[in-house]
Parts: structure tokens; C-alpha cells; sequence
């Protein structure tokens, strides 16, 4: 669960950057696309860090 997290929050970061790039370069179609990775990323890491977060509560729970 670890790498799914550590995935996820790397296509946050490349979803950033692809982001601005596209804005700076004026390119909407890249930006939409960046966008969708940077969601996608978002979610990844967010449902690997409630699981992670669940784990760690059912062990000291």
C-alpha cells in the first residue's frame, strides 16, 4: 500500500507541473490531460492513505 501511495502522490506532483507548464505554453488540450493525471493521482493517494490510516487502527484498536 505504501507504493500505491507513493504513486499517487508522484502523479500529484507531475500533474502539477504538467499543469503549469500547459497553462505557461497556452496549451488547453495538455492541460485538460494533466488534469485528469493530477485527479487521478489525488485519488490514488487518498484512498492508499485512508487504507494505510484503517490498517493502523485496526492494530492499535
Amino acid at each position: 500500500m505504501d507504493r500505491v501511495r507513493t504513486v499517487g502522490w508522484l502523479l500529484v506532483g507531475l500533474g502539477v507541473l504538467t499543469v503549469l507548464g500547459a497553462l505557461v505554453a497556452g496549451s488547453v488540450t495538455a492541460a485538460t490531460v494533466a488534469a485528469m493525471a493530477f485527479g487521478l493521482g489525488a485519488a490514488l493517494a487518498a484512498v492508499a492513505e485512508l487504507i494505510i490510516v484503517r490498517r493502523k487502527a485496526g492494530r492499535d484498536g
